[in-house]
């Protein structure tokens, strides 16, 4: 059986679970990017939120530098 996501579409934040889930991602990869990738994210008493629009924005910017990566790869194999 498959698994429905809950309708976040509401909500202003997420706990990670949640916020993995979204992103079709394991939880162990998304707690990579909070320590290393700079994905923002609070602690509340003591509970650990991502607010939505951070993500959103975190994401877009994410997609942004991987076209711009790729972009200067092909440019620089281009020139060989």
């Amino acid at each position: 059986m498959s698994e429905e996501l809950p309708d976040l579409g509401s909500r202003l934040a997420l706990r990670p679970k949640e916020a993995a889930d979204a992103l079709g991602i394991g939880d162990r990869t998304l707690r990579t990017w909070m320590r290393n990738e700079e994905l923002p994210f609070l602690k509340v008493a003591g509970v650990v939120l991502i607010p939505r629009e951070e993500l959103e924005r975190w994401l877009r910017e994410r997609i942004e530098r991987e076209k711009r990566a790729e972009a200067l790869a092909e440019e620089i194999l281009v020139n060989l």
